[in-house]
């Protein structure tokens, strides 16, 4: 055994210590089922699993070391520095290899092709379910740690890689148990049924059938039989499935040890929806659907899926953010921009009160700014020409004076000719603006000079008091405007309990050595996850 395979072993035994012993599947009578005799043929075809297994695995761990050397070669360190810890460990890792070597030919051909290798870099396969502070197997004291590493400014990352805890994100804790052992006998799950069978049971169920070789087609059918059998079963096909529990396919040590009575009670169908690969409903799991929106990459879409319906299981269990559908989703982005803007209401409300205030404000201001233009004396050109409405009129406001006869341009010398011609064009411009501007019409006759000036001082503070509302309602307009953009799809994906158990299925592969090196990263922006509590 090399070094680096002996380093993987180690650390894979230390995550095994606390696992449930000798967990086996059980069918629905409650008792085990007696393995069937081994052949000549099913030996070898086990042992050449094996081997190539390890191939495989062998091929994947160099393919490690190339993408991420790094990240393998902290694996390995850490596997040796637990070894140096506790070398009780060595016995540990040794028994483990000879115990998968004696269960038949499929450990064997595995432990073998390790060997043959000539070096190891991968460690086991990995999975990983996220379990919550509910589970049996919850390492409360790292998690203790990890509370306290958060007080002090630690960042997640490095939190999770020395603790193995990470916060969701509704904030609950999470850690991982590994996923390595578990086995889905996908054969014993019974087939879903079609509108076929199901009317053959209909037909069966009222006389109709009686001996084999009878279906729905078959010339002794009535046709009003056949009619009402296919109506049936066209209803049922899709709706019904035949559930056996859970343990009696899949068997999950880590799993059953951290959640004892979800293993128990959860049962396990085919899914029959071509829609859909699997999804989780009361104590029911289901696998291996079509599902057009993930396109079956993994090697085991039956497991992969399965592992992504438990950890919907655990979600609801714990109180993580759970998963659902898009019409779910975009329901779920309205509830939470409402009950978000809800604390903000009574301060929105009252700076929009002072806007509308101020706005009055400004234009009986400014109408009364274009009274001092139309009746001063001595007034300076800039007086008008710095006004904005200025630049918009003065063309029409000069062709207006020319036709009255005081000429198309500003005399430019100071004095009284000046100032009839300042105060003729500001009345002619307030009369543009309020042709355009219907509000300015008599805004002088609503409030005084000081008025004005005193309702402007009055908007100001409430609009200073009520800016970090301001800005929090703008970011919230701004998260809802992106999730306006997005696909109904785009936005299932962004539920919380989905991307979580996407999560899951993305870090199947993963070395052990590498995961606690690698923060736990959904593949949609974590500000922009849904929570569905």
């Amino acid at each position: 055994m090399d070094g680096q395979r002996l380093a993987d072993a180690l650390a894979y035994e230390q995550e095994r210590r606390r696992r449930l012993a000798n967990v086996v599947p059980v069918p629905a009578s409650g008792q085990p089922e007696v393995a069937p005799t081994p052949s000549l043929r099913s030996n070898l075809e086990n042992l050449s699993s094996g081997l190539g297994q390890a191939g495989v695995n062998f091929l994947e761990g160099t393919k490690a070391l190339i993408t991420d050397p790094i990240g393998t070669a902290r694996g390995a360190y850490e596997g040796v520095r637990e070894m140096v810890r506790d070398p009780s460990l060595i016995a540990e890792a040794l028994r483990y290899s000879a115990d998968k070597a004696m269960s038949g030919p499929l450990g064997f051909g595995e432990v073998a092709g390790e060997l043959i290798n000539p070096i190891r870099i991968k460690g086991p396969i990995k999975r990983d379910i996220f379990i919550g502070e509910g589970a049996e197997t919850w390492r409360s004291e790292a998690a203790k740690r990890a509370v306290e590493l958060e007080a002090e400014g630690v960042d997640p990352e490095t939190i999770w890689r020395e603790t193995g805890t990470f916060r969701g994100p509704e904030g609950k804790l999470r850690q991982e148990i590994s996923d390595v052992d578990a086995r889905l006998d996908f054969d014993v799950v019974p087939e879903p049924k079609d509108a076929h069978k199901w009317a053959d049971e209909w037909l069966k169920e009222h006389g109709f059938i009686w001996k084999e070789g009878i279906d729905v087609f078959s010339p002794s059918i009535p046709e009003e039989a056949k009619k009402a059998a296919l109506e049936y079963g066209k209803s049922m096909a899709g709706k019904s499935v035949e559930a056996i529990p859970l343990q009696r396919a899949f068997s999950h040590a880590e799993f059953a040890e951290a959640y004892p009575d979800l293993y128990s009670n959860l049962t396990i169908a085919r899914e029959p929806s071509t829609m859909a690969r699997g999804r989780f409903q009361d104590n029911l799991v289901t696998t291996g659907g079509g599902g057009v929106f993930f396109g079956g990459k993994e090697p085991k879409p039956e497991l992969s899926t399965l592992l992504h319906e438990l950890q919907h299981a655990i979600q609801q269990r714990e109180g993580f953010a759970r998963g659902g559908n898009p019409d779910l989703a975009q329901r779920l982005v309205a509830e939470d921009y409402a009950q978000k803007y809800q604390p903000l209401a009574k301060a929105l409300a009252a700076r929009k009160s002072a806007s509308m205030a101020a706005g009055e404000a400004y234009r009986a201001d400014y109408a009364h700014k274009l009274r001092r233009l139309q009746t001063g004396t001595n007034i300076r050109p800039n007086q008008l020409r710095n006004n904005s409405d200025w630049y918009q009129y003065s063309r029409e406001v000069a062709d207006e004076l020319g036709n009255r006869g005081l000429g198309y341009r500003m005399p430019t010398k100071k004095g009284p000719e000046r100032d009839r011609w300042i105060n003729e064009a500001a009345r002619v411009m307030q009369t543009f603006i309020e042709r355009d501007r219907p509000e300015m019409r008599g805004a002088a006759q609503k409030l005084s000079e000081r008025e004005a000036k005193n309702q402007v001082r009055r908007a100001d503070t409430v609009f200073r008091k009520t800016q970090p509302e301001a800005i929090e309602e703008a970011k919230l307009r701004e998260r809802l405007s992106k999730f306006e953009a997005l696909t109904p799809i785009d936005l299932y994906q962004r539920l919380g309990g989905e991307a979580e158990s996407r999560m899951v299925q993305s870090r199947m592969d993963m070395p052990l050595g590498v995961r606690r090196q690698t923060f736990p990263t959904y593949d949609v922006p974590r500000e922009e996850i849904i929570i569905r509590k």
